[in-house]
């Protein structure tokens, strides 16, 4: 709702924090990233989000599937699914909480 970003460069915001952020081989689960607030915590307020496609982990062209979830006490609300490639940003959605 500030217009902060959770990223790699900015792992918190907003009371939410960025507690995975795994990217390319050395990810037990795959490539994932998980932000979360704690329950009751995430700020009333319209949120934005979206999946940038980062890195290419060394092979040049490749692309990424993504899924992408919005979870609320333990509640799937949407998700998203996705492929980018090459430096690419998924659409732009919002959450209002």
């Amino acid at each position: 709702p500030s217009g902060a970003v959770i990223s790699y460069l900015n792992r918190s915001a907003d009371q939410g924090t960025l507690d995975v952020d795994c990217l390319c081989g050395n990810c037990s689960s795959g490539p994932n990233e998980n932000i979360f607030w704690v329950n009751g915590t995430a700020p009333t307020g319209q949120y934005e989000y979206w999946v940038n496609y980062y890195n290419d982990c060394g092979t040049n062209g490749s692309s990424s599937s993504f899924t992408l979830r919005v979870i609320k006490n333990g509640t799937v609300l949407t998700t998203k699914t996705g492929t980018l490639s090459a430096n690419g940003d998924s659409p732009r959605w919002t959450y209002t909480n």
